[in-house]
């Protein structure tokens, strides 16, 4: 997609939006609340927000398939590394299980 595709009113990326949002069934995909398309363009907190699953800044398309329909908490903890620290955490826990398997 080049950059005039990409502009942030283009019918392109409007059209990408909402075949997202309907693929999606108007929920997050983290935690399943309902959320909607903001036509007004005002903040509010059950938005539908787009998050990039590969992130642009590592090369990742504004595509269907490269885009998933978020409330405003859920895209907060993605960014924020919430979901990183809960791999982490998991990681650490089956390393732990692996460790005591080989002690006993």
């Amino acid at each position: 997609m080049d950059a005039e595709e990409y502009k942030r009113d283009s019918p392109t990326r409007k059209s990408i939006r909402q075949q997202v949002y309907e693929r999606d069934g108007g929920k997050c995909t983290r935690c399943g609340k309902n959320v909607y398309l903001n036509k007004e363009k005002k903040h509010v907190k059950n938005f539908a927000h787009m998050h990039h699953v590969i992130p642009r800044a590592d090369g990742g398309p504004y595509s269907i398939g490269n885009l998933a329909t978020t409330c405003w908490d859920c895209e907060l903890d993605y960014h924020q590394g919430k979901r990183r620290q809960e791999r982490k955490k998991k990681r650490e826990e089956r390393l732990n299980k692996h460790r005591l398997r080989i002690l006993d």
